[in-house]
Order: structure tokens, then C-alpha cells, then sequence
């Protein structure tokens, strides 16, 4: 059939084509039972700070479309360290607001690396829900609890709790993500 055609188009332009495609695929997969979707999931991520591109750094709205599309599609650190250091070449000194956008992604990336659904920021730490209650490379989890025991708790209900030190915002998003590095490594 016409998918992108004149008469469909109106769904297209609201999302976007590459959104679009990926809508139609998940359809498919789900009609056809496919398990592949379950490959694309994505974290929830709430450390309530600004993470955006200002206008002031890229002027075009498109492109600063175009560059969170692209920055939020990275799936690895290789990836997103090229992204980063591209824009810098182009543009000049990433701002804070931007920066704290690859410190996001970086989370994501080890987020789904160690299987977790949801982090929150609160006042003073951060949890983490892991994705159907299954904590990948559990013994980690263990000793670095064991080694951490007044920073770092499991709940009975699977949520891990790490109690942060920082005060400032930046520094504390950097204190998360060097915690998951540790509980990534083998």
C-alpha cells in the first residue's frame, strides 16, 4: 500500500518518518509475536536537571533536532564520544546544559547494559529498578553492597538505593554514573 504517501502522510509529519517506521515495525512485530521488541526498550531516567541544546549553541532547530535524535540513538561509548567530540570541533565548548544531555545518554547506555528499567534522583540518592526485577551480575551487587554498606542497600522488593555524597548536580550525575561503571565491570 501508499504508507508514505499523500493519504498517509498526516501520521508522518506528527512523528517523524524514522519514528514512524519504527511504530510500523513494533506493529508488525507484536502481530507477528516477535521477541525483538523487547530488545528495544528503553530506560526511564529522572535526575530533574536541564538537559537541552541552547539556542545560543546551535541556532537551527532542525539541526538541534537532529543532533538529540542522534545523541540519544548512540548505544555505545565509542559512539557518543565521537558525536561529542564532533560538535565540539563544529561548534566550540559544549555547554553545561548540553554536556549533562551526554552524561544522560552515558547513564542510558549502562542502564541497559546492567538490565535497569528506572533510576530517580532523589534528595538524598538515587534508586535504581531493575527491568523485571532481575539484577544482572548479581555478586557485584553483593560485594559492592558488602563494601558500600552505608551507601549502597537492597531492598526486598528488588530497588537498589546509592546514597550520593555530591551537592551540586553535575557532580552528582557523574557520582551515579561512576557507580554504575563499578557495578558494570566484571
Amino acid at each position: 500500500g501508499n504508507i508514505i504517501g499523500s493519504e498517509q502522510s498526516g501520521h508522518v509529519r506528527e512523528v517523524g518518518i524514522e519514528l514512524y517506521y519504527k511504530m510500523v515495525n513494533q506493529a508488525v512485530d507484536e502481530i507477528q509475536n516477535n521477541k525483538s521488541i523487547d530488545d528495544d526498550w528503553s530506560p526511564s531516567i529522572n535526575l530533574g536537571f536541564s538537559i537541552r541544546i541552547p539556542e545560543n549553541y546551535i541556532k537551527d532547530l532542525d539541526l538541534r533536532l537532529n543532533i538529540y535524535r542522534k545523541v540519544s540513538g548512540a548505544d555505545d561509548f565509542e559512539k557518543l564520544k565521537k558525536i561529542f567530540t564532533d560538535l565540539q570541533d563544529r561548534f566550540g565548548k559544549i555547554p553545561e546544559s548540553f554536556n549533562n544531555f551526554f552524561k544522560i545518554i552515558q547513564i542510558k547506555i549502562l542502564a541497559k547494559k546492567l538490565n535497569i528499567e528506572k533510576i530517580d534522583l532523589g534528595n538524598k540518592g538515587c534508586v535504581f529498578v531493575f527491568k523485571g526485577n532481575k539484577l544482572n551480575n548479581f555478586e557485584k551487587i553483593i560485594n559492592v553492597i558488602k563494601n558500600n554498606p552505608d551507601r549502597v542497600k537492597l531492598k526486598s522488593s528488588g530497588k537498589l538505593i546509592y546514597f550520593l555524597n555530591k551537592e551540586n548536580n553535575s557532580n552528582r550525575i557523574s557520582d551515579i554514573r561512576d557507580f554504575m561503571n563499578i557495578l558494570s565491570k566484571k
